[in-house]
């Protein structure tokens, strides 16, 4: 359901930017942002559920091999509002000193490619409290492949 929603909001969303370049009013614009705004929720929820669905595999500790510090470049799996997770490059912006698995993030999007209107302008998203898991999980972060 909640992709079946999604995909409507987009939909909506689309029309009312197609209308707005004729020159919209402040109805159509308050329509947008409201459009914007049910994205952004049905996002959250997303990630949400993904990361608590109920007998999921708890993610193991980070591997002792490698050590999170601030600065340090690891992957974060992103749920765009429309498709399937991708995998973002991001940053650790805060480690907590190294006693948890969970960090902040800076992740670099691919924009508007991503879905969504609320990156900075450079496309950078801020996410809190991020856990470690070995195996690719939606609103995690793994570390890169080393090649």
């Amino acid at each position: 359901m909640i992709t079946q929603l999604a995909a409507k909001t987009e939909e909506a969303l689309a029309i009312a930017e197609q209308l707005m370049l004729g020159g919209g009013s402040g109805r159509l614009r308050l329509a947008c942002d409201g459009l914007r705004l049910a994205a952004r929720e049905i996002q959250k929820h997303r990630e949400e559920s993904a990361a608590n669905v109920p007998g999921a595999p708890v993610a193991p500790p980070v591997p002792a091999t490698q050590k999170i510090a601030k600065n340090r470049i690891v992957n974060y799996v992103f749920v765009p509002v429309v498709g399937d997770p991708v995998i973002r490059p991001a940053i650790c912006v805060e480690d907590f000193g190294g006693q948890s698995e969970r960090i902040n993030l800076q992740v670099f999007t691919d924009g508007a490619n991503d879905g969504h209107d609320d990156f900075t302008p450079a496309g950078v998203l801020w996410k809190e409290n991020v856990a470690y898991s070995a195996t690719p999980q939606p609103g995690t972060w793994h570390w890169p492949a080393r090649s």
